[in-house]
């Protein structure tokens, strides 16, 4: 799930154009961090709860024991979209050298543990590390960020635990799913997972917006054409 790339490209021009207004720049910092979140979450959620079935159907039973390899490596994914917004902030502010600094203890902290959970754990133990590093890395980048926008860093976690509620809910619907499903054809429970999944994921999201905690709808109903908000507002 790499999307630093993607994200990079599209929000990175457009926080250079108005670095120098901070009150626009915080917002779009914002709005484009919640929507990334939102996405990214989904996404770490459907690969988690469905990539032992996803497994089994593209490689086979043997390969079964790489599932939980898999789902580390999405929170990894996870890490690394959040932070390449955070980076593309310190890029467009003229504050590089704060992606470098992240970078560097990155890779101390992921070569101090992958060693001995290699060891431990073998494969697996790689796939825990490159999680652990990249979700601390990415808490610690949230000061920096609220510091250099001036703004609570409360902001930032709501960004990244309101979607993580919602990724913990869907996930664990969708493996009690799996369980009460284990003896129904593979296709037709990876389908019910999956539609499972997203709905308890939207379903998350939506209660959290209703009580103004999030405030997902009111942001991707602005990035709408005025035609389409006039029509969701009378529908």
């Amino acid at each position: 799930m790499e999307m630093g790339g993607v994200i990079n490209s599209v929000v990175f021009p457009a926080y250079s154009r108005i670095q120098e207004d901070l009150p626009r720049l915080r917002a779009a910092f914002l709005r484009s961090f919640l929507i990334i979140g939102a996405a990214v979450g989904l996404i770490s959620a459907l690969i988690i709860g469905l990539s032992p079935d996803i497994v089994r159907v593209l490689l086979g039973k043997k390969w079964v024991a790489a599932g939980p390899l898999m789902q580390w490596l999405a929170v990894w994914g996870a890490s690394r979209a959040l932070g390449q917004a955070n980076s593309s902030l310190f890029h467009a502010v003229g504050r590089p050298n704060l992606s470098v600094i992240f970078q560097a203890v990155m890779l101390v902290m992921f070569g101090a543990a992958v060693f001995p959970m290699t060891w431990r754990y073998g494969l697996w133990g790689v796939g825990v590390s490159l999680a652990i590093t990249g979700a601390v890395t990415q808490v610690l980048r949230y000061p920096l960020t609220a510091k250099i926008l001036k703004m609570s860093v409360s902001h930032m976690y709501v960004r990244t635990g309101i979607p993580l509620s919602a990724a913990v809910a869907a996930v664990g619907v969708c493996f009690a799913l799996r369980s009460a499903m284990a003896d129904v054809w593979i296709y037709a429970r990876l389908v019910t997972c999956a539609a499972a999944c997203v709905g308890t994921y939207a379903g998350v999201l939506l209660i959290w917006d209703r009580f103004g905690a999030y405030q997902l709808v009111p942001t991707v109903l602005d990035l709408l054409p005025e035609r389409f908000r006039r029509k969701v507002a009378v529908a």
